[in-house]
């Protein structure tokens, strides 16, 4: 008569003679549907955490991306820009605009030169974002060190609302720095546990196997 029965694969077991069953070689011990719970977990904290990752590394794409608005605008001669782009963008606008106002015969080509330099500068910002996104940390530090540095041109003219967006935006790259960290703190445990696992299976499955090389010497 039936006294258990193996919670994996529903197997019938006469008696417990070892801590595994021995049809699915899954161990008796363990539970399948905590396993799963724990693992559901497990993804639902991986996915979070890379989302927030990301999060960080997309500020140096908006960045990029804004400044070059702010340049376009401000070259065209437009009065208003937004906050969150680079200050080093607006420095060398602004500078190709004064020169441009005494040199009418040569205005357009000094803008158009000016504006080559502000996608040169957005293009490193956007290749910052990209190796952060691959989950480079030194290209998350990088970036920060240099935002940083931009924002002191504000600070020279006191611009205080860009001074403060760039310290927001600071924020949220460095807590997408952060969640790198983590994220690559999470995928070690998962593959050490990964790792572990393997590791008792084969030893469950060492006296499995010999259980039943003697079953079958006893037979014969």
């Amino acid at each position: 008569m039936a006294t258990a029965q193996c919670p994996h694969c529903g197997e019938l077991l006469d008696k417990a003679l070892d801590a595994f069953c021995p049809v699915c070689r899954e161990s008796l011990d363990d539970d399948p549907e905590q396993e799963s719970g724990s693992r559901s977990d497990e993804a639902r904290v991986l996915f979070e955490t890379k989302n927030h990752f990301h999060g960080g590394a997309n500020w140096y794409f908006w960045i990029a991306a804004l400044s070059v608005i702010n340049s376009a605008l401000m070259l065209s001669g437009s009065d208003w820009s937004f906050i969150v782009g680079l200050g080093i963008t607006q420095l060398i606008d602004a500078i190709a605009t004064g020169i441009a106002e005494q040199a009418n015969e040569s205005e357009t080509v000094l803008k158009l030169v000016a504006f080559g330099l502000d996608l040169f500068v957005a293009g490193i910002v956007v290749g910052i974002g990209v190796l952060a996104r691959k989950g480079l940390v030194v290209a998350f530090i990088l970036g920060m060190l240099l935002y940083a540095m931009d924002g002191m041109i504000f600070l020279l003219v006191q611009d205080w609302l860009s001074i403060g967006f760039h310290v927001f935006a600071l924020f949220g790259i460095w807590r997408g720095l952060q969640a790198l960290w983590r994220l690559q703190q999470l995928e070690c445990s998962v593959a050490d546990s990964i790792v572990l696992a393997e590791v008792v299976e084969k030893v469950d499955q060492g006296p499995s196997q010999r259980f039943g090389q003697a079953d079958q010497h006893g037979t014969r």
